[in-house]
C-alpha cells in the first residue's frame, strides 16, 4: 500500500494585506516547509507579501529536482 505525506502549515497571515503592515514570510519557515519533502503541502492564512519571491525561489528549485508541480502560482 502506498503513503501520501500529507503537511499543513499555517503561517499566520491572516491579519495581513501583505502590503498594509510588515509582515514578511519567515525564510526559515520556507526551508523547513521545503525540506520536509512531503508529497502534499497545504499552507493556511498565506497572503502574499515581503518573502513571496523567496518562497517561490525555492519551490522552483524543487520543482526542478523532484518533478513537483507547483499549484496555485500567483502571476
Amino acid at each position: 500500500m502506498s503513503r501520501i505525506s500529507v503537511l499543513e502549515w499555517n503561517i499566520h497571515a491572516s491579519a495581513s494585506m501583505g502590503w498594509s503592515n510588515d509582515y514578511s514570510i519567515n525564510t526559515r519557515i520556507v526551508d523547513a516547509i521545503i525540506d520536509k519533502n512531503c508529497d502534499v503541502v497545504v499552507i493556511n492564512e498565506f497572503v502574499v507579501s515581503i518573502g513571496w519571491d523567496y518562497f517561490q525561489k525555492r519551490l522552483k528549485e524543487k520543482e526542478r529536482k523532484m518533478g513537483v508541480v507547483f499549484i496555485g502560482e500567483i502571476k
